[in-house]
């Protein structure tokens, strides 16, 4: 007589060979005699996903997980199947279960890691990676995904050992390459940031979003050669994407800079805020604003910039002069303290100052809306170090951008926006998402307490001719271009 085992061992070859419907039927057999044999379950539910019954192999895989929780083997098995074909909140137990039963499972890390960057949680995501990483099993595509994670929650300095690492394992990647030079540029290494940039061009010089990044940084150095021919080659870009209906390459902050169309600024806006809010979708956090209670209004500031930055120059005086009968102000960082006098008298001026850095953008979120905000003012827009992934989850129930980016985000998830009649004129009302909230003279504020400094420079010391007529500009140099000539 054939014992289970030899039975079993049968089953299996059969499955290698696909003859599957003769593998199940010797598991029918040993469950006959023994109905609660986890590997006969087991076997019979990768035989129904091969047979294209993805809902069945899941119930026997969840059926043999339960006989058998010890077994690493199944509980990965069964997270890969429901990523695959069930749900994401019960693929990632089954997952963290066969990591922890099996520490080198290198594959359900991977898992884990896209899971957990699915459902909000970067930090989760990154320690999956790391893990991986001390294993040293860290593949090119792995060593991308954690870059990109780390760039955003860490920031790009972070990020860029990283990308270094990226780029030796995989030398012909070009998304690699753009993300370190994305890293290096924000880190004000533009120079290396240009050569990154062109070799990724080197590597593939059509449809490459280094193109984007290589105009950027050359408008940040203002080294103009080739500018014309580096400009039609982003506006290509964009216009292939905009064909598509897709996220170009060129962020909404790069194309305002070097586009005067309201209506392409808006198309390359909404692509961008679209993807975002698709993202953020996927995380399922829905909060629910009910009819506002009695007392004041409480005006939520959420910014990157409370500390020594020129919108902190611009908006010191402005905490403090709102009328506290009628409004509570709060402030909600994300960026660092600096101990500077600006980050001292905004905490000071505030009836609530929160400190979010750090904090994944669905806490953040949460501790908004537990604060009761009724209306969110974003001041960053699409600017560096922005948080438009928190005013994406609706944390309150009325949001508006202001201040840091003085064009539309062709969000739905922004209101209105605060502006005047020169940034929007009213012609361009369609061109925009939010609607005005238009300021009867600048929508810039100022502070009015700024001293000035009371030295003075000589054209001298300024190394400026003594008669001559000067033209000046204090913007940032990616402002200046070569038409001003």
């Amino acid at each position: 007589m054939v014992d289970g085992t030899t039975q079993f061992q049968d089953a299996v070859e059969l499955v290698a060979l696909g003859r599957l419907a003769e593998a199940d039927a010797i598991c029918l057999a040993l469950l006959d005699l023994n109905p609660a044999d986890a590997s006969v379950i087991f076997l019979r539910g990768l035989i129904a996903m091969q047979l294209g019954e993805s809902q069945r192999a899941i119930t026997l895989v969840h059926s043999a997980a339960k006989r058998d929780p010890e077994n690493a083997s199944i509980q990965a098995t069964l997270g890969a199947f429901l990523i695959e074909h069930g749900t994401v909140t019960e693929a990632l137990p089954a997952l963290e279960r066969a990591t922890r039963l099996d520490p080198g499972d290198c594959v359900s890390l991977r898992h884990l890691a896209r899971l957990y960057r699915r459902v909000g949680q970067p930090g989760l995501a990154i320690a999956a990676l790391e893990r991986i990483e001390a294993l040293d099993q860290l593949e090119s595509a792995d060593l991308y995904a954690l870059g990109t994670m780390v760039q955003a929650e860490r920031g790009p300095e972070s990020a860029i050992s990283i990308f270094e690492n990226a780029v030796e394992v995989a030398p012909n990647e070009i998304r690699a390459w753009n993300h370190l030079a994305v890293c290096e540029q924000i880190c004000g290494r533009v120079g290396e940031a240009i050569t990154h940039y062109r070799h990724s061009l080197a590597l593939q010089a059509n449809d490459n979003p280094a193109s984007a990044g290589l105009f950027a940084a050359m408008q940040t150095v203002c080294d103009w050669r080739n500018h014309d021919a580096l400009s039609a080659l982003v506006n290509e870009l964009t216009d292939r994407s905009l064909a598509v209906n897709e996220r170009p390459a060129e962020d909404p902050f790069l194309n305002v800079t070097h586009c005067v169309k309201a209506s392409r600024n808006f198309d390359v806006a909404r692509l961008w805020s679209e993807e975002l809010a698709r993202g953020v979708a996927e995380w399922e956090v829905v909060f629910s604003h009910h009819p506002r209670r009695a007392g004041p209004i409480r005006i939520g500031y959420l910014s990157s910039d409370f500390h020594d930055h020129a919108t902190s120059h611009l908006m010191l005086g402005l905490f403090a002069a709102h009328d506290r009968a009628r409004f509570s102000i709060h402030a909600y960082s994300c960026g660092p303290d600096d101990g500077s006098c600006y980050r001292r008298r905004i905490e000071n001026d505030c009836d609530l100052f929160v400190d979010l850095s750090g904090m994944e953008s669905i806490a953040a979120a949460r501790r908004i809306h537990a604060d009761g905000v009724d209306i969110l003012v974003d001041l960053k827009g699409f600017t560096r170090q922005n948080r438009l992934d928190i005013a994406a989850l609706r944390p309150a129930p009325i949001q508006v951008a202001w201040l840091g980016f003085p064009g539309t985000s062709g969000a739905d998830f922004f209101d209105y926006i605060v502006t005047d009649d020169i940034v929007t004129p009213p012609a361009d009302a369609d061109k925009y998402s939010e609607a005005f909230a238009v300021m009867p003279h600048c929508y810039q504020v100022n502070n009015r307490d700024q001293e000035i400094d009371g030295v003075t420079m000589s054209r001298a010391e300024a190394g400026l001719p003594k008669d001559a007529f000067v033209f000046v500009s204090f913007n940032n140099t990616y402002k200046l271009e070569p038409v001003m000539f």
